[in-house]
């Protein structure tokens, strides 16, 4: 079992992604839930979630400034947002993984299985590896802050056929879309 925390200043929110997760995802266990980073933080350092599903804006602050009172997590991170501009700097940074709510079942079960599968090798008490994996974790997660604090946006991330690609702002010239 995944333990698991939903951080999110909507209750609608939370409940749907209980609903989800019940439904989906039986190897994840939801320990508790907080409405902002008054609540969670402590949550967190009571329960030891091996997982935060974080909302990015919420009444008492971000989902960044929780994860600023832990310079050294021993948790995962999937970001649920409204906002796509977030989404995509936390996916451009290497964040774990993020869903753009109206959370998609399919999404979230992908995730879960990202993170099992980042679970299992990333956390394993063998040797310095894990331990390793762990600091490029911090390294990630810290690399994400800076650019959520900067507010500065110099790429942005497309979907083609072969998956994302990354262009620089100042490069485009003209976008065209045709349907998704």
């Amino acid at each position: 079992m995944i333990r698991t925390a939903l951080i999110d200043d909507e209750r609608d929110a939370r409940q749907a992604l209980r609903l989800l997760l019940d439904k989906h995802c039986p190897d994840v266990e939801v320990i508790g839930e907080a409405t902002g980073i008054t609540e969670a933080a402590p949550l967190i350092r009571q329960q030891k979630p091996e997982l935060l599903f974080l909302d990015i804006s919420m009444q008492d602050g971000t989902g960044f400034d929780l994860l600023d009172q832990f310079p050294d997590p021993a948790f995962r991170v999937i970001f649920t947002t409204a906002f796509d501009n977030f989404a995509i700097k936390a996916f451009r940074y290497n964040a774990l993984d993020y869903l753009l709510k109206p959370i998609d079942p399919n999404e979230l079960v992908m995730a879960i299985a990202k993170v099992k599968k980042k679970q299992t090798a990333n956390f394993s008490p063998k040797g310095q590896e894990g331990l390793l994996r762990r600091v490029h974790l911090t390294k990630k997660i810290n690399g994400l802050l800076d650019v959520a604090r900067s507010r500065e946006f110099k790429k942005i991330a497309l979907s083609s056929r072969g998956g994302l690609v990354f262009l620089k702002l100042d490069e485009i010239v003209h976008l065209e879309a045709d349907g998704n």
